[in-house]
């Protein structure tokens, strides 16, 4: 795991590769929350925005079934009622972003709500919508185990051919001795696979063998109330089987590339991803900070996890919040700081790709010496 050390006028900046995940509201919490009508108006802010929703009502469905970006204010009451009739329950799966929680309901969705604990107004929910949705997509997300059930062919970690399988190498990491990737696995109303793209992945050897392997499933339809419709999924695929991480973290789906071709989102603490580091060209992990946050820190220790794309020239593209320190100067610092980075362009099968990957850091306040 690679390591860099800056300091920060009595900060210690420690960049390491795997995120804290911290997650600001707990989901068993919100989830109760959530089987209330009036405990969700209470939720709502300014806005309000869906990401595609399943309702068994017919009058929710024509009012909030398809995505949007703001629900007008005269609509929320309605709204608030819809959500509560879906009985929604903790997932046991988390999400990649710290102020997003994965939940479940039948027969069998699974969905994400954005949400944060504002210490003036309570629980705020500002999104809520199918998990780990793309702009394309339209059909329902719907859980691991609601797509397991409808298997007809084919192992949920493969199976993979034996020589893409010999080009694995098992990279032993503090949470996985293994190769592995998340896919979203997309099926039409027959069951046949669609889709099976990579999210996630600690090479893109493991990529390309998940990938091929996915395609080769096949399932019986899902149905609503006897009707077959399409699905997608999120499928964590790991080889060996067994060795991959105990805990299932949702990845975010690939950010758009201004190369025009998706980039490969490697997993923060793999070793494509230290090899990615490896070839930095320039820029620094030595910051100036700023006035206003040359003691930013209220806390004695804090953390922020960020995903860094780079597009197929090797320069820095974009930065994303996953787990901010809480200090919005000091994460608009890091992600400026980033901006500055330049690596060699990122080559796969001698053609270079855009590549991103998580960059984090810990923060530990120390006396001046």
């Amino acid at each position: 795991m690679y390591r860099g050390e800056v300091k920060l006028f009595g900060l210690v900046v420690v960049a390491a590769c795997a995120p804290s995940h911290v997650k600001y509201v707990p989901a068993d919490d919100f989830a109760q929350h959530m089987n209330d009508a009036a405990a969700v108006r209470g939720m709502f802010g300014d806005i309000v925005a869906i990401g595609g929703l399943w309702f068994g009502d017919a009058g929710c469905a024509k009012q909030f079934e398809q995505p949007r970006d703001d629900v007008p204010p005269d609509q929320l009451d309605a709204l608030a009622r819809c959500l509560a009739g879906l009985h929604l329950q903790a997932s046991p799966r988390t999400d990649e972003l710290g102020d997003v929680i994965v939940l479940t309901y039948p027969p069998g969705i699974e969905v994400e709500a954005r949400v944060i604990k504002d210490p003036q107004l309570g629980l705020q929910l500002t999104w809520i919508g199918y998990s780990s949705r793309r702009s394309i997509d339209t059909a329902p997300t719907i859980t691991s185990d609601a797509l397991e059930a409808l298997r007809v062919s084919g192992d949920r970690n493969g199976p993979i051919e034996p020589a893409a399988a010999a080009t694995l190498v098992r990279d032993p990491t503090p949470t996985s001795h293994g190769e592995y990737s998340w896919l979203r696995v997309c099926i039409d109303a027959t069951g046949a696979v669609t889709l099976a793209d990579p999210f996630e992945t600690t090479s893109p050897g493991a990529a390309a063998a998940f990938s091929a392997a996915a395609r080769a499933w096949t399932f019986k339809p899902f149905t609503i109330d006897g009707r077959a419709v399409p699905a997608c999924s999120m499928k964590q695929l790991v080889y060996p089987a067994g060795q991959g991480p105990r805990a299932e973290i949702l990845p975010l789906p690939p950010p758009p590339s201004k190369s025009h071709k998706p980039a490969i989102v490697l997993v923060g603490n793999s070793q494509a991803a230290r090899q990615h580091e490896a070839t930095r060209t320039a820029g620094s992990m030595r910051l100036e900070p700023s006035a206003e946050s040359q003691f930013p820190l209220r806390r004695h220790e804090a953390s922020a996890s960020f995903l860094l794309c780079v597009d197929d020239s090797g320069a820095v593209e974009s930065t994303l919040t996953l787990d901010s320190t809480s200090e919005p100067n000091l994460d608009h610092q890091l992600m400026a700081a980033m901006h500055a980075w330049r690596f060699a362009p990122y080559v796969v099968n001698d053609e270079a790709e855009p590549v991103c990957r998580t960059v984090s850091f810990v923060f530990n306040r120390r006396k001046r010496t």
